[in-house]
């Protein structure tokens, strides 16, 4: 009987071990509260993209578009399209902009340049510059809003030798009128930065490496804040001496009609499609010129009857590659010759003033038959004269209207200096 009881006694302590052992295994397996709470290292490390975006981000820097040169305007334009990339210490963001009838946002982003950002549900509804423009003193000082001749011709050499050309640029994002800072009283610091930042190398165009190109291959004005085309230009000649503060309505549109939209829509003088340049009605200092692809701003006439103009235009640099911006150019009636005289003003005042533009883009001759004497089969192309009644148009008190081309360079850079 001891004997069976013994027997006994021992299987249930065996039972009881196995017992007390499946129990300590099972809390050695289930997890401590405070490894629930923090969670392991493979749960708590999501990828930080799946993490939801802030309201606002500092000091975000403008990258551009993604797939610049290939993507196109509808793409970007599209309601939620997160191309447009921004970058934080480090981390480019992949954002959706919130889209307005007049692309608001759009007309603020310059590449390279810092904003504050605002967002909703990860759109980005609300920009601000951050960083200062630069200034810039240009050789010629001209007055914003004075309304005479000479002051018009002075605003015209402002940007000279420090913008680039930029095909769209002064055209708004959506291409279709005036950007911010053609309405910007001054040479933008944009325009200063982008020269400053290229050399002799500078392309507007670069149709093998459009990513890296600054042309509007996808139908918007990514770079309108770099340079300046040549309606762009004109534009911005003639806000600056109408008016004396930033944002008003522009006066950017296309080349072809943009002289006769002087004459006609603002009322700043005449206009004429006829032959001009003539015995009768030679043309004179402050005239723009639209031909069917372009417009040009009259400095005056040589004694030799050459014609000395400025504007934004593509040149070819001292190394070949097809860059320009705004510069002096010669328009020779008698051809291509160099042995005129407004070739030779352009040399002398560009080396003299501009040397580092100089260095980089060489004085070149216009052909007289597509700055002139065009086929006037474009009823909008010709020529645009200011009245000079101190009313609609400007005054001329300094008689600059009758001066040649070398008497206004010498009374300009004479009041420069």
């Amino acid at each position: 009987m001891k004997r069976i009881l013994s027997v006994t006694i021992c299987i249930l302590l065996i039972l009881a071990s196995f017992s007390a052992c499946g129990k300590a295994g099972e809390a050695a397996e289930t997890p401590q509260p405070e490894e629930i709470e923090t969670g392991s290292e493979e749960t708590s490390g999501l990828a930080e993209e799946e993490l939801p975006l802030p309201d606002h981000l500092d000091r975000a820097v403008f990258r551009g578009v993604e797939n610049y040169g290939s993507i196109t305007a509808s793409e970007v334009q599209r309601d939620g399209s997160d191309c447009y990339l921004f970058e934080v210490d480090g981390k480019t963001y992949e954002l959706a902009i919130r889209r307005t009838p007049g692309f608001d946002i759009q007309n603020l982003l310059m590449e390279g340049y810092s904003y504050s950002v605002d967002l909703k549900d990860s759109v980005v509804t609300a920009v601000q510059l951050l960083d200062e423009m630069t200034e810039y003193q240009p050789v010629i000082q001209a007055e914003p809003g004075l309304r005479t001749l000479k002051n018009f011709l002075a605003t015209c050499f402002e940007p000279m030798g420090t913008a680039l050309y930029v095909y769209g640029g002064n055209w708004n994002w959506q291409d279709d009128g005036s950007s911010v800072l053609s309405t910007h009283i001054g040479v933008p610091g944009t325009w200063v930065d982008f020269y400053r930042s290229q050399d002799v190398h500078y392309t507007y165009a670069d149709d093998y490496h459009k990513s890296a190109s600054y042309y509007p291959y996808g139908g918007w004005n990514e770079y309108y804040y770099a340079g300046t085309d040549c309606s762009g230009y004109a534009g911005w000649a003639v806000y600056n001496t109408i008016n004396t503060v930033d944002g008003e309505k522009g006066y950017v549109t296309g080349a072809s009609r943009q002289a006769k939209l002087f004459a006609e829509q603002y009322n700043f003088g005449t206009w004429t499609s006829d032959p001009f340049n003539t015995e009768e009605d030679p043309l004179q200092p402050g005239d723009m010129i639209s031909t069917p692809s372009h417009i040009w701003i009259c400095v005056g006439k040589c004694s030799d009857g050459s014609i000395l103009a400025i504007h934004s235009t593509v040149t070819a640099s001292s190394v070949g590659t097809q860059g320009g911006g705004v510069q002096l150019s010669a328009v020779n009636p008698n051809g291509y010759s160099k042995d005129c005289d407004a070739y030779r003003l352009a040399c002398e005042y560009t080396e003299k003033y501009f040397s580092d533009w100089a260095s980089r883009y060489p004085i070149v001759m216009k052909d007289y038959g597509k700055y002139v004497d065009f086929p006037r089969d474009n009823k909008n192309t010709g020529r645009f004269r200011w009245s000079l009644d101190d009313t609609t148009g400007l005054s001329d008190p300094d008689g600059y209207a009758s001066m040649s081309a070398e008497e206004v360079l010498s009374d300009l850079f004479n009041f420069s200096e």
